[in-house]
C-alpha cells in the first residue's frame, strides 16, 4: 500500500495532502519541512501507518552514508 499522504511539488513550494483526510492539507517551502509535516500528520492521525516515517528514515540513512568511504 502506498502512503495516503502525498507531496505535490510546485515551483513555489510543496503542498501536502492526505487521501484519508480530504479536509486536511498543508504547505511548506522546503522538502525537509514537507517531510516533517507529513510525518507529524501520520503520527497524529494515522499512528498505525508508517509510510512517511520509514521513507524519511531511509532518506536520512542514505544521506549519512553518502559521504562514507567505500571499501
Amino acid at each position: 500500500m502506498a502512503s495516503p499522504i502525498q507531496l505535490d511539488r510546485s515551483p513555489s513550494g510543496i503542498v501536502i495532502h492526505c487521501t484519508l483526510c480530504p479536509w486536511w492539507s498543508a504547505f511548506r517551502f522546503t522538502q525537509g519541512g514537507a517531510e516533517d509535516c507529513a510525518c507529524e500528520h501520520e503520527e497524529r492521525s494515522h499512528p498505525d501507518l508508517r509510510h512517511r516515517r520509514v521513507a524519511r528514515e531511509v532518506r536520512a540513512s542514505k544521506a549519512r552514508h553518502a559521504g562514507s568511504p567505500k571499501k
